[in-house]
């Protein structure tokens, strides 16, 4: 099943576009390019919106399609991804439990006395010298600065951090992994 609606708009065409099968689309999309191609002198250029994501194979067949129908497209749209982030606007309280179940953001810090579960990632826009305990292995810890913090992400044994620059800390092969967003060696390059 393919739902295709066109319509004008301030001298502009939009196309809005509902498909169960992505071939069978693709057919019924020729099919009604055809059709409003159909004695034009000009391209025949729209706007087209899907309620669906598409893949790369996917866009490019789609583009190939509106081309071999005489179309161009102006544009597309697929819906918006909702930001599944909550945002914590304070440091978080000594000697507390936290646990998260989407990606945080923390504009504070995390006290050494304070233990953290997600089963996300967490952004922190200050110190970690807590202990937090990362559920899954694609979660991610981003820290201005770890101070002594014990971190353990997945099935990793839990490591001692202490970093004084920016820094994430990500999962690979039953370890604790690194990327620090500051290097000395950087500012030492931009002083000479």
């Amino acid at each position: 099943m393919a739902e295709i609606k066109i319509k004008a708009h301030n001298q502009q065409y939009h196309i809005y576009c509902s498909y169960q099968s992505f071939t069978v689309f693709l057919e019924v999309l020729e099919e009604k390019l055809q059709a409003c191609t159909r004695g034009l002198t000009k391209m025949f250029e729209a706007f087209f919106y899907f309620d669906r994501h598409m893949n790369r194979q996917e866009i490019l067949q789609l583009f190939q399609s509106v081309n071999d129908g005489g179309a161009l497209i102006k544009g597309l749209q697929f819906p918006q991804q909702n930001l599944q982030m909550d945002i914590i606007e304070e440091p978080l309280y000594s000697g507390q439990t936290y646990h998260f179940d989407k990606e945080v953001l923390i504009l504070g810090a995390i006290p050494a006395d304070t233990f953290v579960t997600s089963s996300e990632g967490i952004y922190v826009l200050g110190d970690v010298a807590g202990n937090v305990d990362l559920l899954h292995e694609d979660c991610f810890l981003c820290a201005s600065r770890f101070q002594q913090a014990n971190v353990r992400i997945c099935d990793s044994p839990y490591q001692n951090m202490t970093s004084f620059s920016p820094m994430k800390l990500y999962y690979k092969s039953m370890s604790v992994m690194k990327k620090e967003y500051k290097e000395e060696r950087m500012w030492d390059k931009q002083l000479r």
